[in-house]
């Protein structure tokens, strides 16, 4: 018998229906920093070559719901989400087909940026300044500043590819890959 799962199924449900749009989009990523982790696990512990799964299909479908999210106003900023997203789903593609565990950690990092951002968002809303916020949300709650606020890749705990070893964008703030490396953002 499980005698958790009911409780467990109940809680998570009650969780994403009274969370807030910041903090929903933030368990999304949240899920996808995890996929990332038994994706790139699954294919170092591999001897065969790697196909498509169900944790890389789920994954492929928590990005795709990030990119839905992202408003489809004409502001710059949210352009360069969107492209962002789209490059993540073609990068986790090309992952999957070469079985290279490496891109699917160069994957992770950026969602871990990514996460970080909103976690700020959300710590943003719940100390009761708002109004300082309510300007840099977009319609779906998503930051219109995204860019500008992302934690610098340099900082993240794990080893970065050279890619990331490029000297940081003066008018974004943060470390842009060189266009010689695997995972180029530059759009």
């Amino acid at each position: 018998m499980n005698y958790g799962a009911p409780s467990n199924s109940n809680y998570l449900e009650s969780l994403v229906k009274s969370a807030p749009p910041a903090r929903l989009r933030l368990m999304l990523i949240e899920k996808g920093i995890g996929l990332c982790l038994v994706i790139s696990d699954r294919i170092k512990a591999s001897t065969v070559k790697v196909v498509w799964d169900e944790q890389s299909l789920h994954l492929f479908d928590v990005l795709n719901e990030l990119l839905s999210g992202v408003s489809s106003d004409d502001i710059p900023v949210t352009r360069q989400v969107a492209d962002l997203y789209v490059f993540l789903l073609q990068h986790l593609n090309k992952a999957i087909t070469v079985g290279d565990y490496s891109m699917i950690d160069e994957l992770r990092l950026v969602l871990e940026t990514e996460a970080e951002t909103w976690r700020l968002v959300c710590a943003q809303s719940v100390s009761g300044s708002p109004d300082v916020f309510a300007n840099s949300l977009g319609k779906h709650g998503e930051p219109l500043n995204t860019a500008v606020t992302s934690t610098p890749l340099t900082t993240t705990k794990a080893p970065l590819p050279n890619a990331y070893q490029a000297q940081p964008a003066s008018h974004l703030g943060m470390a842009r890959p060189s266009s010689s490396g695997s995972l180029n953002l530059q759009g």
